[in-house]
């Protein structure tokens, strides 16, 4: 499981599955999110200011997609065993999907500066939430007219439709959620002293406020992945071909 969050809370979460006829999924959650939840608090209520000329609600756009997987052949059996970490527990690794998640929040602010800090009014926000690359290795050791090979791919395939259906099943929440946060945030008081501090302000806010969406899509995606990567599972698929 490899995470990363940039520092200006916008960036891209590489989320890699167990591998085929790897180690069992990890279940924990990332460290750096439950951090991020913990730096982001924000309060249940906010006090409101007003900016002459600037009354509308703000404007909200969620642009949310997810790329068509690609497969590679590439790498054989043991580089992908290699490559992932597995050649000491006595394991081969004969395929695996992973994905990139981007996140991102764009809030366009006006700003009114008062004393002691000034009067922020959200006009609009966009947040960016897409899963941009889904990729799928099969061991290059399989013809691909072999019973292995399409067992393994049909394999890897469940996994691009879990995360399909994981990300699809997190969207009517993130919608909600975003647009409650720009509801909270379309006018209030901060100390933040230049539009940019308070810009920076308000992405925070949003993207802690949005969280909880993009944790439902990640356990959601971690159970069903992990509902066929069991002993059992491959035990069975391996089952299916006499040449491995």
């Amino acid at each position: 499981m490899a995470f990363s969050w940039p520092a200006d809370n916008n960036g891209r979460m590489t989320l890699c599955r167990p591998p085929f006829l790897g180690r069992p999924p990890f279940l924990g959650l990332p460290t750096a999110l439950a951090v991020l939840s913990a730096l982001l608090p924000f309060s249940a209520a906010a006090e409101s200011c007003h900016i002459n000329g600037h009354d509308k609600p703000p404007v909200i756009r969620l642009d949310a997609s997810m790329a068509e997987p690609v497969y590679s052949r590439d790498l054989n059996k043991h580089e992908l065993t290699v490559r992932h970490g597995l050649l000491k527990t006595g394991q081969t690794e004969l395929g695996l999907t992973t994905s990139e998640v981007r996140l991102n929040v764009r809030p366009k602010v006006w700003f009114l500066p008062r004393p002691g800090g000034g009067c922020v009014v959200l006009e609009a926000v966009e947040v960016i939430f897409r899963i941009e690359r889904v990729h799928v290795d099969i061991a290059s050791d399989y013809r691909t007219d072999s019973c292995a090979y399409q067992v393994i791919h049909a394999h890897e395939d469940q996994h691009v439709a879990f995360t399909r259906q994981a990300f699809n099943a997190a969207l009517p929440e993130m919608r909600r959620l975003l647009a409650t946060a720009a509801n909270y945030r379309r006018s209030t008081l901060t100390r933040s002293r230049s539009s940019d501090a308070a810009a920076h302000e308000v992405l925070n806010d949003i993207m802690a406020r949005i969280q909880p969406a993009y944790q439902a899509y990640q356990r959601q995606a971690r159970s069903l992945n992990a509902s066929i990567d069991t002993q059992q599972s491959y035990a069975a698929l391996h089952n299916r071909c006499r040449a491995w």
